[in-house]
């Protein structure tokens, strides 16, 4: 109860939509986030959209984003947004 009332309409954006991104964000969806989701991977993004997981381009947006997930799999130092990254490392 108090972990849905914490995440209510808190723009999350998760970084790696493998097994751990899409675990996620079905969750952050459950709990009424407002998800932003993304993948390098063309093959694994076409996968997402099946799944009714909302993809966009995060790190374009002006709108900022109050907690950022990263997949495991993902260094964030050699990432394609790594500058995205590094200037809001706190909402990691």
């Amino acid at each position: 109860m108090v972990a849905s009332q914490k995440y209510k309409n808190k723009r999350i954006a998760i970084y790696g939509m493998g097994i751990t991104g899409c675990s996620v964000a079905k969750n952050f969806k459950r709990l009424k986030a407002q998800i932003y989701c993304w993948d390098d991977n063309a093959i694994r993004r076409n996968e997402v959209k099946k799944l009714k997981i909302p993809l966009s381009k995060f790190w374009l947006q002006s709108k900022s984003m109050d907690y950022i997930v990263i997949s495991p799999g993902i260094d964030i130092h050699k990432c394609k947004i790594k500058k995205y990254l590094g200037k809001n490392f706190s909402k990691i």
